[in-house]
């Protein structure tokens, strides 16, 4: 592990660079720690995939010292303790329609289409981080038979709600925008839950995926059309 500035107002805790669930639990547990050790001066916690990005103002608390005060830090990293956690269960349509790229992967893959999604759904997948986009969840890790490159050329335009694949990543478009993973089916859940105004998953969760058809994709919108949420239907 190791302590790096970030400017005069950043510090960035580091811990061994790879994609690792055993690492991803140490972030976790270190943004916990410090989150409830209430540091003067730190106001911001970013949680990645190997390093917690700490925001604090140099005139409450100096770097030297803030990493001091880190260091002398208590860190459980019983994944037990890890109660804020959230195991989630998504609807996703595969299909040509909403899948623009399923055909694609499964010959690139050489496998069918049927193949591709029982590969998909059968995972239970870590929530890493949110980034590139408002609450964009960069999950992981999808086994090998669904390792894909990104396009070369990414697409003007993904609608919200698409499900793409990059390397052995999976990932949730939360809003239309231009983007590059692979896409592969769409869910007709929104990412951001408008009655307690926040992103739906966060860092440390974990979500499966489950396949609907097109009529069903059709009754979830009209069910959720101007209404909230209810987040327990989700719930794994």
């Amino acid at each position: 592990m190791n302590f790096l500035a970030y400017g005069d107002q950043g510090l960035v805790v580091e811990f061994e660079p790879k994609i690792d669930p055993d690492i991803h639990r140490l972030v976790m547990a270190w943004y916990r720690t410090i989150r409830e050790a209430s540091i003067p001066g730190i106001h911001t916690l970013i949680p990645a995939y190997h390093s917690l990005t700490i925001g604090f103002l140099p005139e409450a608390v100096r770097t030297a010292e803030l990493i001091k005060r880190l260091e002398a830090l208590e860190v459980n990293i019983d994944p037990a303790s890890t109660g804020e956690m959230i195991h989630w269960r998504v609807p996703v349509c595969y299909d040509d329609e909403n899948g623009q790229d399923l055909t694609h992967v499964a010959k690139m893959l050489q496998r069918s289409i049927e193949e591709v999604i029982e590969l998909h759904t059968r995972g239970t997948y870590l929530v890493y981080l949110l980034g590139f986009l408002p609450g964009f969840p960069y999950m992981g890790i999808l086994p090998e038979e669904l390792n894909v490159s990104r396009h070369k050329v990414p697409r003007l335009q993904v609608p919200a709600g698409s499900v793409g694949l990059a390397q052995r990543q999976t990932g949730i478009y939360p809003c239309a925008s231009p983007g590059g993973w692979q896409i592969i089916g769409r869910t007709p859940i929104s990412l951001f839950d408008v009655a307690v105004q926040d992103f739906l998953f966060h860092p440390g969760d974990s979500v499966r995926f489950y396949s609907i058809t097109a009529e069903e994709y059709d009754e979830w919108r009209n069910k959720l059309n101007g209404r909230p949420l209810n987040r327990e239907e989700l719930y794994d």
